[in-house]
């Protein structure tokens, strides 16, 4: 965004030092001691989150987002669009089936119930908003599953298979972009890349393109993958259909990227 001439401010509870394209502000959603400019046309929320207590997923996703819009909607006559980072988490598929946006969702889970909620108070906010599921993220600092292949630690498992759902962090980035400045967005996009792949294909494909030995079969005792989220195939043809073109269309083209750079 700021590369397309706009002005962007982040807001991080401690922000870094170094020189970025955009200004930081520093702040916590969880309280109110933070100052916003007076001239926001647009909004990403995107909060951090670590596994914590239910009083402070909730103070997060929900109270304090909304704390966050009343406050830009209370000083900016100018607000347009408002975008918010959601899960693939919410999803009720666990059997390996496709989903899209109208989908069921399970808000019986922890934290997932948190973002169903913020989801609902944002499309009852008096703006254009819109909401992005957001599957995997991976990408620079986040390449967990080649540090696995590498170190010898990683597994194939037997059946039922294990999908994954993967966004390059730029392709994540890109995406909110797009979104923000779409002219007309739907109410909610699955932002996910097109090819949700078996999880034993991926580290064999990471093994074989690194050039490192294959993983063996997982022992009998060998805990699975975790399912928290559920087990299933996201769809993106809503955000394809909007307009966005992924860098990094799967796995392969990403992680190729991560293994050369």
């Amino acid at each position: 965004m700021a590369e397309a001439g706009h002005e962007v401010f982040g807001l991080k509870r401690q922000p870094p030092t170094t020189t970025h394209a955009f200004t930081w502000l520093r702040g916590d959603l969880t309280g109110s001691a933070y100052e916003l400019p007076d001239r926001l046309d647009g909004v990403v929320l995107a909060a951090g989150l670590r596994r914590d207590t239910e009083a402070h997923y909730r103070d997060l996703l929900v109270e304090g987002y909304q704390r966050l819009l009343a406050r830009v909607e209370a000083s900016s006559a100018r607000l347009s669009r408002v975008v918010l980072v959601s899960t693939t988490g919410v999803f009720a598929e666990s059997d390996g089936g496709w989903v899209d946006e109208t989908s069921p969702v399970n808000a019986d889970r922890s934290p997932t119930r948190y973002y169903v909620e913020s989801e609902a108070m944002v499309a009852r906010f008096p703006a254009s908003t819109t909401v992005a599921r957001l599957s995997g993220i991976y990408g620079p600092g986040r390449n967990r599953m080649i540090r696995e292949v590498q170190d010898g630690a990683a597994r194939l498992f037997p059946p039922p298979v294990h999908y994954l759902n993967h966004i390059h962090a730029d392709d994540a980035a890109g995406a909110l972009a797009h979104l923000l400045t779409h002219a007309e967005p739907e109410p909610l996009y699955i932002v996910s890349d097109p090819e949700p792949t078996d999880r034993n294909e991926v580290v064999r494909w990471i093994a074989k393109t690194g050039g490192w030995n294959e993983p063996p079969p997982a022992g009998t005792d060998a805990p699975r993958p975790s399912r928290r989220s559920g087990n299933k195939r996201c769809s993106p043809a809503r955000l394809l259909a909007s307009g966005y073109r992924f860098q990094y269309p799967s796995f392969r083209e990403g992680y190729a990227a991560l293994m050369t750079s």
